[in-house]
């Protein structure tokens, strides 16, 4: 839940996210659901989506106004596309 790099960064929302993908995936484990793979994501009041993207021990989120970008395209080109990315650099 430690945030360790961040445009606008959230320090209490980066924590609660963290705490929230354990509780899913606990919960998943318990319904003896598959866990949690790249992202979920929660549409939330006021046209806003907010992502959480899963890199093992680490975890990549944002909240976007759906106004301002077609869903399409942040699950298809943005989302995947800074995935790779971040990959990229915690391999390196």
């Amino acid at each position: 839940g430690t945030i360790i790099a961040g445009l606008n960064p959230q320090p209490a929302a980066a924590a609660l996210f963290n705490r929230i993908s354990l509780l899913v995936n606990d919960a998943l484990k318990a319904a003896k659901f598959p866990q949690l793979n790249r992202y979920y994501l929660l549409h939330l009041e006021g046209g806003n989506i907010s992502a959480a993207m899963q890199f093992g021990d680490y975890q990549w989120g944002i909240l976007v106004d759906i106004k301002q970008i077609q869903l399409g395209l942040l699950l298809n080109v943005h989302i995947p596309n800074t995935m790779e990315a971040i990959k990229e650099a915690l391999a390196a």
